[in-house]
């Protein structure tokens, strides 16, 4: 038992893509499921050895742990609701503040958030953040706000010239 909590606490070394070195206890790796999978098969389990982490950049890694050491949410604490049929959770002051700090720093960084939550798959993380765009896109109300707050091109098409590409570009329907 001492032991795995001694593990718990080893300081791991971690890269990102931009070549800088982070430090972080074992017990947080072992919450991003990438980084865990890759100590149960061996690679890159030496506490002396950087974890790389590709296209996850220094500002990105500090985000993701200063999430995971202030914000996290651990196993059943995740306040899971219904509505309709529907399940949601809402983000408490501390982390709706947290991702508003991330978007203020530009769109691009709540948006990368998502992808490195995606990608070193952590669970609360990539459901929190998917949860603070939702709350965005509710916010927005409008398709053509929604299209502007996301970078969406707008295509203000003439009716007879949609009309028709759709006719040519569907052509074979016409066969059936």
């Amino acid at each position: 038992m001492a032991s795995e909590s001694q593990s718990e606490n080893t300081v791991y070394m971690v890269q990102s893509s931009d070549n800088k070195i982070r430090r972080a206890k074992r017990s947080t790796l072992d919450r991003w499921v990438t980084i865990k999978e890759m100590f149960e098969i061996g690679i890159d389990s030496d506490s002396e050895t950087p974890v790389y982490l590709p296209g996850i950049t220094s500002q990105m890694l500090d985000l993701i742990l200063e999430w995971d050491q202030k914000y996290r949410i651990l196993g059943d604490e995740l306040p899971i609701r219904e509505n309709n049929g529907l399940e949601y959770f809402d983000l408490n002051q501390n982390q709706f503040e947290f991702f508003q700090t991330v978007e203020a720093k530009g769109k691009i960084w709540i948006f990368e958030l998502v992808k490195a939550a995606n990608y070193l798959q952590i669970p609360d993380l990539f459901r929190a953040v998917c949860r603070y765009l939702a709350m965005k896109i509710k916010e927005l109300k409008t398709a053509v706000n929604v299209q502007e707050y996301f970078g969406i091109p707008r295509h203000e098409i003439d009716p007879e010239v949609r009309r028709l590409s759709i006719k040519t570009n569907n052509k074979w329907c016409e066969n059936l």
